[in-house]
């Protein structure tokens, strides 16, 4: 059910639909509803208290905001034609939620849950390379943009010069956040370095 309820979704959002395959994807979307209300109930009423506080007291509550929220989801569609557009659009999002019960699939499936936990272990490192990346980029725009201040003002102290480099070196290099962008560019491969390099051969 979490994964036809999840395709479902991904019918749902295609925007040309016939009335009949819209009122199809409508009553087999409520029944996925009814049926995660009513399991949902269920389960309140077998473990009480502990449903709140047991082991499983993370997926409970997980399970409990999604069932709300499409609940909400629902008896805000029938109201739809009574509210403005503004609030329409705003209720539209609670449709979200509802992709995110597929998230449930890894308590069933423990190796898909031991696997989300290798991947956000892995993360941690992940984390820690970009801050040591960040701060390379940060001590090397900050050096360059220096450099491409002090280049700027003899240039403005001495006269026209070369107008088109001047405006290259402006460009790529003319503050610290353009410096930054440049470099992050350069990284993620947005610009190729060899040419915005051959500007700072004069200066730098």
């Amino acid at each position: 059910m979490i994964i036809f309820n999840s395709i479902l979704l991904g019918l749902d959002i295609n925007r040309h639909k016939d009335p009949l395959e819209e009122q199809i994807l409508l009553v087999l979307g409520e029944t996925c509803n009814i049926f995660f209300f009513i399991e949902l109930t269920m389960r309140l009423w077998c473990y009480k208290l502990t449903f709140f506080c047991g082991e499983e007291q993370g997926w409970n509550l997980f399970d409990l905001f999604l069932v709300i929220s499409s609940v909400i989801d629902v008896i805000f569609t029938y109201l739809a034609a009574d509210m403005s557009p503004a609030l329409a659009g705003s209720v539209k999002m609670l449709k979200l939620f509802r992709i995110m019960r597929v998230f449930r699939v890894f308590r069933f499936f423990r190796q898909l849950a031991n696997w989300a936990m290798m991947i956000l272990d892995s993360l941690k490192s992940l984390f820690g390379a970009l801050i040591l990346l960040g701060i390379i980029v940060y001590v090397f725009a900050v050096s360059l943009s220096m450099n491409t201040a002090d280049w700027l003002l003899q240039q403005d102290m001495s006269g026209p010069g070369n107008t088109e480099l001047r405006n290259h070196v402006e460009t790529w290099f003319g503050s610290l956040g353009r410096t930054l962008y440049t470099l992050l560019l350069s990284i993620l491969g947005g610009v190729s370095w060899h040419l915005v390099c051959p500007e700072l051969s004069g200066f730098v």
